[in-house]
């Protein structure tokens, strides 16, 4: 966050605490000495994406969303576990290039029904009509959400 020139102590506080509490999130201020650990800068570039990076950090959330859909499909239908590891790989190839462009940037007007319609099609050439019906049940939740302790 940057700050006004002209802001106060008070009004940051304020600020901060009201986006904690909108988020229900909670924030500790660092002490002097942690603010000065090279470890709490950003200049360290350790754990950071950078622009260039993008594509990996979407491929990553590609894969979590894939691999979520797959364990739904699987805890639905157990005889598709065998088949877990190359339909991941496969819905995997449908989501990535339909929700993120080629810099790995999320395509915001992506059609999500025609994303969708593709991953059931390409689930449908892999399981039976059984296994099909669990995941396109796993689908209709928030399909790229988790949904209760999923992670």
């Amino acid at each position: 966050m940057v700050w006004k020139a002209d802001s106060t102590p008070a009004t940051r506080a304020a600020v901060i605490s009201e986006i904690a509490s909108l988020h229900e999130m909670a924030f500790r201020e660092l002490g002097k000495d942690e603010r000065l650990d090279p470890a709490h800068t950003f200049a360290t570039r350790i754990n950071w994406y950078r622009s260039a990076d993008t594509g990996k950090l979407s491929d990553e959330e590609a894969h979590i969303i894939v691999e979520r859909l797959v364990r739904r499909l699987v805890a639905k239908a157990p005889t598709a576990a065998p088949k877990a590891e190359s339909l991941t790989a496969r819905l995997f190839a449908v989501l990535r290039p339909s929700v993120f462009d080629s810099k790995g940037q999320w395509i915001t007007n992506a059609d999500f029904l025609a994303v969708q319609n593709k991953l059931l099609s390409e689930a449908r050439a892999q399981l039976d009509p059984a296994e099909f019906k669990a995941f396109e049940n796993a689908l209709i939740l928030p399909a790229f959400r988790p949904v209760g302790d999923e992670s």
